[in-house]
């Protein structure tokens, strides 16, 4: 029969055994535990760069932007100092001479001028100037059409019936 010693050390061997088993298992363990830290710290690191660039891509716009407000500032402080006021996208140019100003005074439309120029004479106030291409910012003399003012709302009255005869899709210009 074993001796108590034997016993013992039969015990020993199955726990080390056991144990070293054990250690291999924690060795794997901690293998996959430092990937998956290795991982973990990548995408922060990915998470960190896209939060910046996100940032900075924010920092650029805003700051275009701001140049941007400048530039139209400065634009617009040009163009009152040459006598240009814009108001609803038309252009009011400075003409203190004009038998017909508008109500701002001493200002007339720029189309207005340009019509006066190509007839050779000042429009009377009754007379109306149509822009043929519907661009009110377009003022070339061949988009310049002079009118009544019934003939002029007759037109746009016209314009917008056929407009609401249009299919949806052709309204939004597709």
């Amino acid at each position: 029969m074993k001796t108590k010693i034997e016993e013992l050390q039969g015990e020993l061997e199955n726990s080390m055994r056991e144990c070293s088993g054990l250690t291999q298992e924690l060795e794997d363990l901690k293998k996959i535990h430092e990937a998956c830290v290795k991982e973990r710290n990548e995408l922060r690191a990915k998470l960190s760069a896209k939060k910046l660039q996100s940032t900075s891509l924010r920092l650029e716009v805003d700051q275009l932007l701001a140049e941007l407000a400048a530039t139209k500032e400065v634009v617009v402080n040009r163009l009152k100092d040459l006598g240009v006021r814009i108001r609803e996208g038309r252009y009011y140019i400075y003409s203190p001479n004009h038998p017909h100003p508008n109500a701002l005074g001493k200002y007339v439309l720029r189309y207005r001028l340009v019509v006066d120029k190509n007839l050779g004479r000042f429009l009377h106030p009754s007379e109306q100037v149509h822009h043929i291409n519907g661009n009110p910012t377009d003022d070339r003399i061949e988009n310049l059409q002079v009118m009544s003012r019934s003939e002029h709302a007759r037109l746009h009255c016209e314009l917008r019936n056929a407009a609401k005869r249009l299919p949806a899709s052709k309204q939004k210009g597709q």
